[in-house]
Order: structure tokens, then sequence, then C-alpha cells
């Protein structure tokens, strides 16, 4: 008997060291914030999105901090890139510890503080009431520096970003503005949802705002045909507003 119960806990040991338990992170961003730091905190948050964009992996959640002036810009016109089974929500102060804390108005997309995710990358837009956004000649409008998509949902690679268990992605809570999608074959200025997720999740866009994107097809949001829901779950866009 003693020799079958020292079998059990070597088999018991040997699992728990070949397949540790792996625990979701939440990561905060904070732009007003002067340092860098790891971003598990408020107080430590990362200055920058795309850090924690980088960083995350499936079932880790990024939440990014609103308010005056919290303008968060892509590095290029490529724009920000969130990978299959990350959760990006944004509207938050600053102090919150889960995110029912986050305040909006009696229409879900109006956050008290809205955070906005830009395309404009220069700052030089112009529009009017006539024009509005159109592309016009001699890019009156300055929009041609523009990011060409303001976020890329990218469904497409399960090995790298550890999504075998079919996490949904999830965006939630930004004001998406001025992509600028206008070249031939180019869709989605606000939103481009990409990738086959047969092997993944499916992913999600709630209480968002949509303003000043421009595209060939689907100005705020544009869907690949390649995704799909899977496993009876549903993708769905939820509690969204667009003007375009």
């Amino acid at each position: 008997m003693t020799h079958i119960y020292r079998r059990l806990y070597i088999v018991v040991l040997l699992f728990t060291v070949v397949f540790p338990f792996s625990a979701a992170t939440r990561y905060h961003v904070d732009k007003s914030l002067s340092d860098n730091g790891n971003g598990l905190t408020w107080a430590t948050a990362f200055n920058d999105l795309e850090n924690a964009l980088s960083q995350a992996r499936a079932g880790d959640e990024i939440w990014v901090r609103g308010g005056e002036g919290m303008v968060y810009k892509p590095s290029s016109a490529a724009g920000f890139t969130l990978r299959s089974g990350v959760k990006l929500y944004g509207g938050f102060v600053g102090t919150e510890q889960s995110a029912d804390e986050r305040r909006h108005g009696s229409r879900y997309f109006e956050f008290a503080c809205p955070t906005v995710l830009s395309g404009d990358l220069q700052a030089d837009d112009h529009w009017d009431e006539v024009e509005l956004i159109y592309p016009m000649a001699g890019d009156a409008n300055h929009r041609s520096d523009n990011a060409t998509h303001v976020l890329t949902i990218d469904l497409s690679s399960a090995s790298a970003t550890g999504n075998n268990n079919g996490y949904p992605t999830v965006v939630d809570g930004f004001t998406v503005s001025r992509g600028h999608a206008d070249s031939e074959g180019e869709y989605g200025g606000g939103i481009f949802v990409r990738g086959s997720n047969k092997a993944v999740g499916v992913y999600r866009i709630e209480n968002c705002y949509f303003a000043y994107n421009y595209a060939t097809k689907g100005g705020a949001v544009y869907v690949a045909p390649e995704v799909q829901g899977i496993n009876g779950d549903i993708c769905l866009i939820n509690r969204c507003c667009a003007y375009n």
C-alpha cells in the first residue's frame, strides 16, 4: 500500500511540474504618467498602449484610462493590433478595481471618462459639414497620413497568443476615430476584424462610439469573411454607435 501511495505522489508531482497553472494578467494603461511601469496596477501602469498590447496573451485583460485629453494613437499607419483572446476595456477613471465600476450615461457608449483611440497620427485632420470626411482632391482634409485601421482584431494565430481554449476577444468602452482605409481593397477604417478563428474564440465589440472613420467598405467596422461563430457561440457588435 505504501508503494501505491508513493507512486501516486510522484505522478501528481510530475503533472504539477510539467503543467503549471498560468493565471491571467490584468494590465493597466495611463498615458498621463511620465514613467512607464510594469502595467500591473494603476499606479504602475504602462503609459503606452502598444506596450500592453505586445505583452498581453489569451485570457489577459487590458484596462485603459480615459478622460480629458486621453487620446491614444498608434506609432504607425498600421494602427493598433489586438491579439486573439485578449479583452481590451476603456472608460476608466484610473481607480477602478472592477470593470463594472466604470460610469456611463443613459447610452452605454457614453462614458464619463471616454477613452479615445485615434488614427489621426499628425493631428491635422480637417472636415466640414459639406464634405465631412470624404477623400478630397489634393488631400485637402489631410487624412492620407492617418492610420489605415485604428485597431485590428487579429483572430488568426492561436499558437502565438496561446488562445487554444476559446477565449473571447473583446473591445469594450472606446471612442474609435479617424481611421482612413481609402485604397483599393482596404476595409475597416475604425476596426478591422480578420483571421480564421476556427481554433480560437469569438469576438465582441461593445459599448463603443465610432466617429470620423472612412473606408471603401466598413468605415466604422469591417469583419472579414473568414471570421465566424464557433462552438454555438456568436460574434457580436453590441450597444455601439457610428457617426462617419
